[in-house]
């Protein structure tokens, strides 16, 4: 099994057996309106795990999404263990602001597989963000962690003094990063082949392999000068005869491209200030995170959204992990950093009706903990489920489902027998649920 940029090399040469883009798919149901929008673009299979969870079939072999997590985490182990000449065992690991109680759960297991005991999950702003703070502890500052890595995009403020850290509010979109910016160039190099009366190459996932891969080089190159070149010599479509593809690629072009996905981040960052009850043009410092926040349209537009330029100490690819390597450092020394997590999306049941009950609001501090009384919606019911969900929509089964509780029940009347529900949400954004039958009025 090859892990990192070896497995991206040979992505145009086998796309069915080469997984790119799997976090987008971690924790989530295989009939999932997310992911039925999202697997049609990858080259490898998306199916079905034996508990109604999104999976991958390679080659025969069906890999949960925590299995193929495992791989990149148990590279890393392996890596760390060499340097360091000494086995690593613990992690603290970062996962995106905006995963839910269900992807931050499938980080966890992941991290377990690969032979670590998780310490915590931190969401990534935050890392970054202590990263940041190490170097500045003049008084209480509120800092915005715009965070656009590549495959999601996350928002975070926070208020640092000193070794606290507080999550004021979180936002995010889990499909929006740097593939998508890939995307918006690969449009570019598709609509000049077809025009100079080659085949369409979205029909070989090789051939949409190889461009991805030269839109993102291209992409780097147009970080640094104004212009480049996108060379594809001797590029193949299906059974059709090789051409060579040049492309001059100038970045007033591409930037007229992205304008639409810049957009949606100025929206999340004003949703996310809003809930914060702070104006963007009040926030003390922005930090920069994720090898998308390197492109020069990034940097303008995130100075634009926040009024002052974006602080240039945090580096873009390492303040995560800098962040989260400096708090398991304190975790077992009187340097230990307070951290006040806040939960990226509300939490509730779902009533039978279909409406969703909050018992816990997103930007909620964590640890955390809320209940209801639920009462039966039918003459002797004998059991009820309890169904968990996560988000914002006032129907229910336009969340997320985390779980189901089931609590037997003894016989009564409509509405008669309530069932007393309690969720509790860890430090590491990790929901419980229990559930108990007890006499009193309930929602029904």
């Amino acid at each position: 099994v090859l892990v990192g940029h070896e497995a991206l090399a040979k992505a145009h040469l086998e796309p069915r057996l080469t997984i790119v883009g799997s976090k987008r798919l971690m924790g989530r149901q295989y009939h999932s309106s997310t992911v039925e929008d999202i697997r049609r673009h990858y080259a490898y299979a998306v199916v079905e795990g034996p508990e109604g969870e999104a999976a991958i079939d390679i080659g025969g072999d069906e890999l949960t999404l925590e299995e193929v997590a495992a791989y990149l985490l148990r590279e890393t182990r392996e890596t760390a263990s060499l340097q360091l000449n000494e086995a690593v065992t613990r992690a603290v690991i970062t996962c995106p602001a905006f995963f839910d109680e269900t992807q931050r759960e499938a980080v966890r297991v992941a991290g377990e597989l690969a032979g670590f005991i998780v310490e915590r999950v931190l969401s990534e702003p935050t890392a970054a963000a202590l990263d940041f703070g190490v170097a500045h502890t003049e008084g209480t500052r509120r800092v915005a962690v715009f965070d656009l890595g590549g495959g999601t995009f996350d928002v975070s403020i926070l208020e640092v003094d000193g070794s606290v850290y507080e999550v004021l509010a979180t936002g995010g979109d889990t499909f929006l990063g740097g593939m998508d910016f890939d995307a918006c160039i690969a449009e570019i190099v598709v609509s000049h082949m077809i025009r100079e009366g080659h085949p369409d190459p979205r029909r070989d996932a090789g051939a949409i392999a190889r461009i991805m891969d030269a839109a993102e080089r291209a992409k780097k190159s147009l970080s640094e000068r104004p212009s480049t070149l996108l060379n594809l010599p001797s590029f193949k479509i299906g059974t059709h005869e090789p051409f060579d593809v040049v492309i001059p690629l100038h970045r007033e072009e591409v930037d007229d491209r992205l304008e639409s996905l810049l957009a949606r981040t100025e929206d999340i960052v004003r949703d996310v200030c809003r809930r914060a009850k702070i104006a963007p043009g009040s926030i003390d410092d922005v930090l920069l995170v994720g090898g998308m926040t390197r492109y020069p349209a990034v940097v303008d537009h995130a100075g634009r959204i926040f009024e002052r330029r974006p602080r240039q100490e945090v580096h873009p690819e390492h303040s995560v992990a800098l962040g989260a390597a400096r708090y398991a450092a304190g975790l077992h020394t009187l340097d230990q950093v307070v951290l006040i997590d806040a939960l990226p999306m509300s939490i509730g049941v779902a009533l039978p009706d279909g409406r969703m009950l909050k018992l816990l609001e997103r930007d909620r501090r964590i640890p955390a903990d809320g209940s209801c009384v639920l009462a039966t919606n039918k003459k002797n019911q004998t059991r009820m489920e309890v169904w968990l969900v996560q988000g914002e929509d006032s129907h229910a089964w336009n969340n997320e489902p985390l779980g189901c509780l089931t609590v037997e029940l003894p016989p009564g009347a409509l509405g008669a027998v309530t069932v007393s529900v309690h969720v509790k949400v860890s430090e590491n954004g990790v929901a419980r649920i229990r559930g108990k039958e007890e006499p009193g009025a309930g929602e029904m």
